[in-house]
Formats: C-alpha cells, sequence, structure tokens
C-alpha cells in the first residue's frame, strides 16, 4: 500500500466583493460616514441656529438705535425730520424697509418705495405687526428678520397725545432685516465644513479599515492560508500567537488542533506502514509455500 499524496485545495476563488475584507471595510466605512455625517448635520443646524440667535441679538440693538434716533422727531412732531432720518438709515445694506405705526396700528410711515407711494395715495394702511421678532421670507424666497419694537408712551408725548395718557404706548417700530449676507456666510461654512466631514469621513474609513485588516483580517487570512495548508496534507502549518486576545487564543487552538491532527496523522501512517510490513511478509511467505508445494509435485 502506497503513502497517501497530499490532496491539493480545489477550493473555487470568489469575487472580492464577497471577501471579509471587502465586506467589514465597507461595514465601517459606511458606518463611519453615517455617524460623522450625522455629526456634522448637527454641527451645521447649531451653527446656523446660533449665527441666527446672534443676528436677532445685533438686530434688536439696530431697531432700538433707530427708535433712539427718531425720538427727538417724533416728540417735536417733525414730520420731514422723521422721514429723513428713517430713510437715511434705511439705505443701510442690511436694512430691508423700516415702518413706524400709529396706536391704532396703521401705517404712517415707511422707508419702501412702493409703500410711500401708497401711503400718498390713500391706499390700505396695512397692520402693525405683534411686538417681537420673526423671520419671514421676501418675494425672492430670501430671508428677511423683522423686529417689531413699541414707541413709548413717554410724559413728553402729552404735547400732542393728550387723550392717549392711558395708553402705555403711541405705535410701533418695526424694522426688517435682509439676510442675504448671513445665509452666504452660513451657506458657505456649511460648504466648508461638508468638505470637511467628508475628508475626515475618509481618513476615519482608511485608518479603521486599516486598523481592521491588521486585527481581524489577516489572523484570518493566515488561519485560512493554514487551513488551506492542511486541508493539502501539510500538517505543520502553525498560526503565530501574537496576541492574548481573541485572536491569539483562536491561534493557540488551532495550533492545538493541528499537533493533535498531524499525532493522529502520524500514528496512523505508522500503522498503515506496519499492516503494509506484515501483508508484505504474509505475502512472502505464501509464495514460498507455494513455491515448495510446486516442487514437491514435481518430485
Amino acid at each position: 500500500m502506497s503513502d497517501s499524496s497530499p490532496r491539493e485545495s480545489k477550493a473555487r476563488p470568489r469575487p472580492f466583493w464577497r471577501g471579509l475584507a471587502f465586506r467589514g471595510s465597507a461595514a465601517l466605512g459606511i458606518g463611519i460616514a453615517v455617524v460623522m455625517l450625522a455629526a456634522g448635520w448637527f454641527h451645521v443646524a447649531r451653527h446656523g441656529a446660533d449665527l441666527d440667535g446672534l443676528v436677532v441679538a445685533s438686530a434688536r440693538r439696530w431697531t432700538e438705535t433707530i427708535k433712539r434716533s427718531t425720538r427727538d422727531a417724533m416728540l417735536l412732531n417733525q414730520a420731514d425730520m422723521l422721514t429723513r432720518i428713517l430713510q437715511d438709515i434705511g439705505e443701510q445694506e442690511e436694512i430691508d424697509r423700516i415702518r413706524v405705526y400709529d396706536h391704532d396700528g396703521r401705517l404712517r410711515r415707511s422707508t419702501d418705495p412702493e409703500e410711500i407711494r401708497n401711503l400718498e395715495n390713500g391706499g390700505p394702511h396695512g397692520e402693525a405687526p405683534a411686538i417681537g421678532e420673526s423671520f419671514l421670507t421676501d418675494p425672492f424666497d430670501a430671508r428677511v428678520l423683522a423686529i417689531s419694537v413699541p414707541i413709548e408712551n413717554e410724559a413728553a408725548c402729552a404735547a400732542c397725545h393728550s387723550d392717549q395718557a392711558e395708553r402705555s404706548h403711541l405705535g410701533t417700530l418695526e424694522a426688517r432685516f435682509s439676510l442675504a449676507t448671513v445665509d452666504r456666510i452660513l451657506a458657505a461654512s456649511e460648504r466648508e465644513l461638508g468638505f470637511d466631514v467628508l475628508i475626515t469621513v475618509v481618513i476615519a474609513a482608511l485608518v479603521v479599515s486599516l486598523l481592521f485588516w491588521r486585527l481581524v483580517l489577516a489572523p484570518v487570512h493566515r488561519l485560512t492560508e493554514a487551513a488551506d495548508r492542511v486541508a493539502a496534507g501539510d500538517f505543520s502549518a502553525r498560526m503565530p500567537i501574537e496576541s492574548s486576545d481573541e485572536m491569539g487564543e483562536l491561534a493557540r487552538h488551532w495550533n492545538e488542533m493541528v499537533d493533535e491532527l498531524d499525532a493522529a496523522h502520524r500514528e496512523l501512517k505508522a500503522l498503515n506502514e506496519d499492516l503494509e510490513a506484515r501483508v508484505e511478509g504474509k505475502t512472502r511467505e505464501l509464495h514460498e509455500a507455494y513455491r515448495r508445494m510446486i516442487m514437491v509435485e514435481k518430485m
């Protein structure tokens, strides 16, 4: 009986996308991308909210400054002076328009040319907005911040508004601020942040993939090669024990299993060799007995 010849592995090659390396790296990359993009989106939303808060605070200060700038003209009942002040301030790029409403909520002054013509022609006077701030959209879908503050009824106002002494305020001042510049800055910041997040995701995915390969896939690849060698009859295949974690424990168990397989293979081989020797001995004895029997018959 001849020695058993090594068996060659007949494992069919599989597409790379079905391998553990590709699937593991892809899963890690996608997971990191989702987490980073979610964090980036949250950061952008938080940044936008903080920027809107700063804009509101600045717009409130602007509106109070406008109210103080027009106070003397209102106390002196100087309509032309009030109009000039409002027009001068309204020419600022950040200001969309300024409106003044009386105590009945009717529009009395505006820096918008169309509304000025409407007032001069006796058109509708509109309605005073609620006190506070609100984000609006103009006809061109651009954001506008509207700030409305009350015009207080001071003691000095009694000269012209003696019949309104019981009122706490005599009108409303509304200032609308264009947020086009703020939105451009925010959009640029979002693009930069998106680019930074993308670069971070790519780098993080590469680093994690390399670590995943080094810590998990490389040992699994070595184990696969060792299994192929054992399947081909090479029982000297051993796994290096490089750590004390699960992969190191797996390598140790693998080496113990291969040692047992090697010992069993050697024992089986020795039994086969002993059996072959016995068979050969018996065969020789039979041949010798047959030869003697032939010789006896010839005599």
